[in-house]
């Protein structure tokens, strides 16, 4: 087997040699436990958003425009202003 007299032939190599193999190894197991989450993080995504069907939006239906237009109409009586924003008697 390739592993066992690869592990064999570092014993008798210079430290750098060996550094060098274990630091390649560490990124490789980083590299594929990113590859694992990433995969997994964005299936469960796509899973919630298909459950919800409306994935980060908000309902038209939810959303009140009656504190928008009191303020509006509010600061349009404070300002003397008519419907187009134009000063009164204009």
């Amino acid at each position: 087997m390739p592993l066992p007299n690869t592990v064999n032939n570092l014993k008798n190599r210079p430290n750098e040699d060996k550094r060098a193999v274990a630091i390649g190894s560490a990124g490789a197991v980083v590299i594929v436990l990113i590859i694992g989450w990433a995969f997994i993080f964005l299936k469960n995504l796509r899973q919630e958003q298909v459950v919800s069907g409306q994935a980060f939006e908000i309902p038209p239906e939810n959303i009140s425009t009656t504190p928008v237009m009191q303020t509006y109409q509010s600061y349009n009586a404070s300002q003397n202003l008519n419907q187009f924003g134009m000063p009164a008697g204009e």
